[in-house]
């Protein structure tokens, strides 16, 4: 089953809420070696003492702009054709975006309410 809200597909266990944030899980470790990701010396530092982290499935939440650009899958699993890569790279955006979410926790803005780390529920 998939969340949708306008025109935007997200496939499962992916979800839409009521504000038009776009919720997915992500395991950044599942990131570290793809083609492309060329870490910086901070960042292999950063990656060696965060690895048990960077193991733990997230629920991230983000815009729909940023869905559609940077994460947007097929049901198969498939980055659709217009999908891009981030500038900074899908191993730092993502760790940006769980801080940005942390903030958004922290002000009230969204708030987890289911205790799977696979699904999740904000308000």
């Amino acid at each position: 089953m998939s969340s949708t809200t306008s025109s935007i597909h997200v496939p499962s266990p992916g979800t839409v809420d009521q504000n038009g944030y776009v919720h997915l899980p992500f395991r950044i470790a599942d990131y570290l070696d793809q083609p492309g990701y060329h870490p910086t010396l901070v960042q292999k530092l950063r990656n060696k003492t965060s690895k048990k982290e960077d193991e733990e499935p997230k629920m991230v939440a983000m815009s729909q702009e940023d869905y559609l650009r940077y994460w947007a899958k097929d049901d198969n699993g498939k980055y659709l054709p217009s999908v891009e890569e981030p500038p900074q790279g899908r191993v730092e955006w993502l760790r940006y975006q769980i801080r940005v979410n942390d903030q958004w926790r922290e002000w009230g803005q969204i708030r987890t309410l289911a205790t799977s780390p696979w699904s999740a529920v904000y308000w």
